[in-house]
């Protein structure tokens, strides 16, 4: 099920707005409405206009705003605004990340069995083999089939 709200719908159409204004040869994809057509700038804008709809809907907060901008198929830079506490989160190809304007860094967590593994629907892969394509270490891992994800990219990205 792809929960769809009339902020979603407002949120991605502001996005839209306001990047199209200012870039009007750039590219978007987003979630609630069709890919607008490539200009030729190279530029592809992607978002998400509410980053968890669920929890939005639900509980109203553990939600965010999210965007990314390649250029030229290569990510040039995110930002994920978490609105109920008001950080802003953004990083850069090879400029590392910050919250508001404070630098921040991944753990240095290297053993999966110690990592903290989340994702979509866990509920509806427990007790169930891995989802499809999921590496070798998640098999072995005691988390990894109930959450039906595999966190061993994140991990490997997060030590650097």
């Amino acid at each position: 099920m792809h929960l769809v709200t009339r902020c979603d719908r407002e949120t991605e159409q502001f996005l839209r707005s306001g990047i199209l204004s200012a870039f009007p040869g750039d590219a978007i994809v987003g979630e609630e409405y069709p890919a607008t057509p490539p200009g030729g700038t190279g530029c592809v804008w992607y978002l998400d206009p509410i980053d968890g709809t669920t929890n939005f809907v639900s509980q109203h907060r553990n939600y965010a705003v999210s965007v990314g901008c390649y250029q030229d198929g290569v990510p040039a830079f995110g930002l994920v605004l978490d609105v109920e506490r008001g950080a802003l989160y953004s990083a850069r190809h090879g400029g590392g990340a910050l919250r508001d304007e404070t630098p921040i860094h991944v753990s240095h967590c290297g053993v999966l069995r110690d990592a903290l593994l989340t994702g979509r629907s866990a509920h509806l892969f427990a007790g169930a083999p891995p989802a499809r394509g999921a590496c070798r270490a998640c098999r072995s891992c005691p988390r990894g089939a109930q959450h039906g994800v595999c966190g061993t990219g994140a991990v490997r990205r997060g030590r650097g």
